[in-house]
């Protein structure tokens, strides 16, 4: 009896993967100490499970920061608004984000990097089938005086897209 409902769990899974539609979308994220830059944004997602990511970034002559999140969810189907489908979603997500300045005149290039890990959360809006606008959030667990102070390090994705298939 045990063999037969692994089998049928790991069947279902597939079934649900499968399924998957491919979502590529266009937006702002907010990697980049509070200003929204815009973002290319990419996501895999079924009924159940989605895993999306983001890149964007930012250059000039003297300055450069690139922000990449991945963020892997459980989804779930909220209700409908205007006709449209509305799915919310919890798990985890990461970020990395380098920066470097050069001063005028400097040869050397000064870079940083950050990292996050943490709870992150997904609202989904698909109408029309093929439309859709996602908003993405993680929430870094990483300096707990930070958490403290109540000054989280989070991430907000926000796009607006096309579901390829």
């Amino acid at each position: 009896m045990l063999k037969i409902t692994g089998l049928i769990f790991i069947a279902f899974f597939k079934v649900q993967v499968l399924f998957a539609s491919v979502e590529l979308g266009m937006g702002l994220n907010s990697g980049f100490a509070g200003r929204l830059v815009p973002s290319l944004n990419h996501a895999y997602s079924s009924p159940s499970f989605a895993m999306s990511a983001f890149s964007s970034g930012v250059k000039n002559d003297y300055y450069y920061h690139s922000v990449y999140g991945l963020n892997l969810y459980y989804m779930r189907k909220a209700g409908d608004l205007f006709a449209g489908d509305v799915q919310f979603g919890f798990g985890l997500g990461t970020m990395f984000a380098e920066r470097g300045f050069q001063d005028l005149g400097d040869t050397n290039t000064e870079t940083h990097s950050d990292y996050l890990l943490g709870p992150s959360f997904r609202v989904n809006w698909s109408y029309f089938d093929s439309i859709f606008m996602n908003i993405d959030a993680t929430y870094g667990l990483r300096d707990i005086g930070n958490h403290i102070g109540m000054n989280f390090q989070e991430i907000i994705s926000f796009s607006v897209g096309a579901r390829l298939f």
